[in-house]
C-alpha cells in the first residue's frame, strides 16, 4: 500500500562539483555504545513541534512534545552494517525481488532495503545485545519477557514467521501481503505477532512517528512559517529534511530522489544534512517507524500530546521520508505512508535511535 499527500513539483537541482562524491571511500561504523557520538549517533534535544490535524495547509495545528531527548543515527543503517547480524528472504529463496542488487544499489556503504518491521526490531535487539544494551523489544511467553530473537524463532507467540540461518543470520520467512484482501483494515489486527516496546529500555530501537517528524523538521521547527504540515509563507515549497525557509529550489542538494537518483539507491551521507547533522531523512530509502496507522485517511495529530507513540494496534505500520523513487511531495517532512509490517519493498529501510539519560 502506498499514499503521499498531494503537491505542487519541485525543478531538480544541480549538484556542485564540489560536493562530496558519492563514491569516496569510507566505512560506516557504530562504536561503542557509551559514546553515542562517536558511533554516528546525535543527541536531540528534547522540546516541541507543531502537527497538522490533516495534509492541508489549513488544518489546525497541534503541539506535540517530546520530554526527553534521544540520540539519531546520523545515517541510514547501511548493507553492511545490516549484514553483520541479518540475512535476506531472498538471499536465502534466491529471488531478487526481495534482496538488494546492483540495478537499485548494492555495496556496503548503500542503505539496506526490501527489509520489514520485523527483521527491522529484530536487528535493534541483536545490535542492542552486542552492544551491552538492554533490548527494546520484547515478547512475552508466559510470564517471562524475552528480548533474545533466537527465543523469538517459531515462537507460538510470535507468528511471524521468524528464522534463523545455519549461519546464525535472521530473516523474516514470509512474502508480501500489503495487497491481501483479507487483511483487517479497521485496527483490529494483531499481526505485530507480540511483540512490544519497553520504553524505558537504553537499547536501539525504530523511531516514534514523533521522533522522526521533529529530527527531521530540525531547526525550522522553531521557524514561524511552520504550520504544522509546510511553509505558510510559501505554499509551494516542501519542508524537506533541510529547509529553512530560503532554500525551497535546493532539494536535490539534500534528497536522492528521482529528479537526482537514476531510479537507484545511493551510499548514506552523499547529501547534505539537515541542522541537526542527519543525513538521508528526506529521500534515498523510506525508513520504518515504530508507530501503527492509526486509519486508512491517513489523519494526522487530533489533540496535543506528549511523547505518542502511536495507535495502539492496526494493520498497517509508519514510514517516513521519501524515498530514490518518491517524488519531491512524499519527501517532505509531513509526508506519510505505510505498509504491513511484513512487507519487504525496495524503498524500505531504517535508522536507529535510542535514549538518552534523561
Amino acid at each position: 500500500m502506498r499514499k503521499f499527500q498531494a503537491a505542487p513539483f519541485i525543478a531538480s537541482t544541480t549538484i556542485p562539483a564540489t560536493f562530496p562524491a558519492e563514491d569516496s571511500s569510507y566505512t560506516v561504523t557504530l562504536g561503542t555504545a557509551t559514546l553515542a557520538e562517536s558511533d554516528s549517533f546525535v543527541k536531540i534535544p528534547k522540546g516541541s513541534f507543531k502537527r497538522a490535524s490533516s495534509a492541508t495547509a489549513t488544518a489546525t495545528a497541534y503541539t506535540i512534545t517530546l520530554t526527553k531527548d534521544f540520540y539519531m543515527c546520523d545515517h541510514e543503517v547501511t548493507q553492511g552494517e545490516w549484514e553483520k547480524y541479518m540475512t535476506y528472504y531472498g538471499e536465502v529463496n534466491s529471488n531478487d525481488s526481495y534482496r538488494p542488487t546492483e540495478k537499485y544499489g548494492k555495496g556496503e556503504n548503500y542503505p539496506v532495503y526490501k527489509v520489514n518491521w520485523y527483521e527491522a526490531v529484530i536487528y535493534c535487539n541483536l545490535l542492542s545485545m552486542a552492544k551491552n544494551l538492554t533490548p527494546a523489544y520484547y515478547i512475552t511467553v508466559g510470564e517471562e519477557k524475552k528480548t533474545d530473537p533466537a527465543d523469538w524463532v517459531n515462537s507460538e507467540s510470535l507468528a511471524t514467521n521468524i528464522k534463523k540461518t545455519d549461519a546464525g543470520k535472521y530473516y523474516y520467512d514470509g512474502d508480501n501481503i500489503s495487497n491481501n484482501s483479507l487483511l483487517d483494515y479497521n485496527g483490529d489486527s494483531d499481526s505485530d505477532g507480540g511483540i512490544q516496546l519497553d520504553t524505558s529500555a537504553n537499547g536501539y530501537r525504530l523511531p516514534t512517528e514523533a521522533e522522526w517528524e521533529y529530527a527531521a523538521l530540525g531547526s525550522y521547527k522553531d521557524n514561524d512559517n511552520w504550520n504544522g504540515y509546510g511553509d505558510s509563507s510559501n505554499e509551494d515549497a516542501y519542508v524537506f529534511a533541510g529547509y529553512d525557509g530560503a532554500n525551497a529550489d535546493d532539494i536535490g542538494l539534500y534528497a536522492w530522489y528521482p529528479s537526482n537518483s537514476s531510479n537507484t539507491v545511493h551510499a548514506v551521507k552523499g547529501k547534505l544534512p539537515n541542522s541537526y547533522g542527519l543525513y538521508d531523512l528526506s529521500g534515498n530509502v523510506e525508513e520504518w517507524c515504530y508507530d501503527w496507522l492509526n486509519d486508512l485517511s491517513y489523519s494526522y495529530a487530533a489533540s496535543d500530546e506528549s511523547d505518542p507513540t502511536g495507535a495502539s494496534g492496526g494493520t498497517w505500520r509508519i514510514i517516513r521520508g521519501g524515498s530514490r523513487y518518491t517524488v519531491a511531495s512524499g519527501c517532505s517532512v509531513a509526508s506519510r505512508s505505510s505498509n504491513h509490517p511484513c512487507d519487504h519493498f525496495s524503498n524500505h529501510g531504517i535508522r536507529l535511535v535510542r535514549n538518552a539519560n534523561n
